[in-house]
């Protein structure tokens, strides 16, 4: 079924803006160029730059780099070790049989998804994601520095 669904969206799914008048016909050539133009304006990123090693090593110098890996890292380590450990430290630490565990695990999800949706409607709405991103992080840090 996956092979299936993977070809079909590979023949359905439309190219980029800049190609997609001639591919699937999804839009004509003014919208094509529209849409080039505004995100142009947007990023300035549509036209492909050839590769360079200088130019791609030279990321690795920006601190914001580091940065948002330092993020991500410190965000995973605290999601991945609810989601693996929580059933079983409710199971074998709490005394919970596996069907209250998993009953238990859920809660937190349902929590984070609703505060996730608010986070990113009022990130959206006021342009301004970064001070959500490092108060996300840096409360996920203090729960985890608090638990331990």
């Amino acid at each position: 079924m996956t092979c299936f669904l993977g070809i079909i969206s590979y023949i359905s799914i439309v190219d980029f803006p800049e190609l997609a008048p001639t591919s699937f016909h999804f839009l004509n050539e003014k919208e094509a160029d529209y849409i080039v133009a505004r995100i142009e304006h947007d990023r300035h990123d549509i036209k492909l730059e050839p590769f360079a090693l200088g130019s791609y090593l030279r990321n690795a110098l920006d601190s914001k780099v580091w940065a948002f890996s330092a993020l991500y890292m410190f965000t995973t380590t605290n999601s991945y070790a609810i989601a693996y450990f929580l059933p079983t430290i409710l199971k074998d630490g709490m005394g919970f049989d596996e069907a209250k565990a998993q009953c238990l695990v859920a809660p937190p999800y349902v929590a984070a998804a609703i505060v996730m949706f608010v986070q990113a409607y009022y990130g959206d709405r006021w342009h301004l994601r970064g001070p959500i991103v490092a108060a996300n992080s840096a409360l996920g840090q203090r729960r985890s520095i608090a638990s331990s």
